[in-house]
């Protein structure tokens, strides 16, 4: 090993050892863990006690590496303005987007007017509710949730006067007011209190003719997570079978240093596995239509939402987390996947004559 090669790989270790959780598995396996490009964490996340490291993309490529693959268009999913955008073609299936708050204002989208952010509270009045969330954003952070309850405004499911919560509108920068997508029954049974996304991941290899769902997963959320449904915060993650849209067993995040498994919502009660995904066939079809759309991003993470009469897309992922689907099955399993990034990973690895081949013309 040369020094150069030395010093990568110790600043790979010290940067898995920062972005481990605190999970006790002991210094030894920490090690390892770090030695074979995962966090710590990954030890009970994969049951690497008992499961073949090799079928999993490790978290050197998932936290460093991954955001590359879709080069210089990583943008446009990163900014879920400039996404919506690109797909309007499929307005159907987007939440609509009603305008932007900007410098304590609010700026319609549909007719281009200005107004002063209070209008925001007469949209929502108008729609009965709205989401208030960061254009740019990840892992549901910084969204709000208002909806209109007859003489008084629940913010983030909480009671607030008008006041509150314009005070709270007018301290927000480059946000955006977004409809609030009703999900189905199904969902809503399981738990009420967050929106009960599905993330699908859709891959494109180069060569290929179309587009491919590698996995997905459902998202509930829970009490600790609520108004969202974001795993890491609490959510849990369940298992998709990508053929026919039924639910598997749903898991917690290992944070406390175990895996809590779940054949039904541990506050509700109602059943999660072997629950049939309403619409599945039309949803994975139209999805793969909106990924040849877009075909210039090989690797997308779909957040959607299903509806009584379909799905609304919430967001697109440039990075999407695959932890909560490497929970249920390891992803290079699959050789189309496994050959994917291996392709994909050279491409950013590349170097020739003493240079790196792929560069980003900004940092992601």
């Amino acid at each position: 090993m040369t020094l150069g090669e030395f010093k990568r790989r110790f600043a790979d270790i010290l940067f898995l050892r920062k972005h481990s959780a605190s999970v006790d598995v002991g210094l030894s396996t920490k090690f390892r863990m770090w030695l074979n490009g995962f966090v710590s964490e990954a030890y009970v996340l994969h049951s690497f006690a008992r499961n073949d490291m090799s079928e999993y993309v490790n978290d050197l490529v998932r936290l460093k590496k991954a955001c590359k693959f879709n080069g210089y268009y990583s943008l446009m999913l990163l900014d879920k303005l400039y996404f919506s955008k690109m797909l309007t073609g499929f307005h159907e299936n987007l939440a609509t987007i009603f305008g932007l708050i900007c410098d304590r204002q609010f700026h319609h989208l549909d007719s281009g007017r200005t107004e002063p952010v209070e209008a925001i509270l007469e949209v929502c009045r108008s729609k009965g509710a709205a989401v208030i969330k960061p254009i740019v954003g990840t892992r549901g952070e910084g969204i709000h949730i208002l909806v209109k309850a007859q003489d008084n405004w629940m913010l983030n499911g909480r009671p607030a006067m008008s006041e509150q919560v314009v005070r709270r509108m007018a301290d927000l920068r480059d946000y955006m007011v977004t409809e609030f997508v009703r999900q189905h029954q199904y969902a809503r049974a399981i738990f009420e209190s967050s929106a009960n996304t599905i993330r699908i991941l859709t891959l494109w290899q180069e060569g290929q003719d179309r587009p491919f769902i590698a996995a997905a997963v459902h998202r509930f959320g829970t009490s600790d997570s609520a108004p969202v449904d974001n795993w890491t915060l609490g959510g849990l993650s369940a298992g998709v079978d990508v053929e026919t849209g039924r639910l598997g067993k749903a898991l917690s995040h290992p944070k406390a240093g175990k895996i809590r498994v779940f054949d039904e919502h541990p506050e509700t009660g109602s059943a999660i596995e072997d629950i049939q995904i309403p619409h599945w066939d039309s949803i994975s079809k139209r999805i793969l239509e909106m990924a040849v759309a877009l075909s210039f991003t090989p690797y997308i993470g779909w957040d959607l939402v299903v509806t009584d009469d379909g799905f609304k897309v919430i967001e697109a992922n440039n990075t999407p987390g695959i932890n909560l689907m490497q929970v249920h099955e390891p992803l290079l399993r699959d050789a189309r996947v496994k050959e994917f990034y291996e392709k994909r990973v050279a491409i950013v690895d590349a170097v020739e004559d003493g240079r790196r081949r792929y560069k980003l013309p900004f940092k992601v």
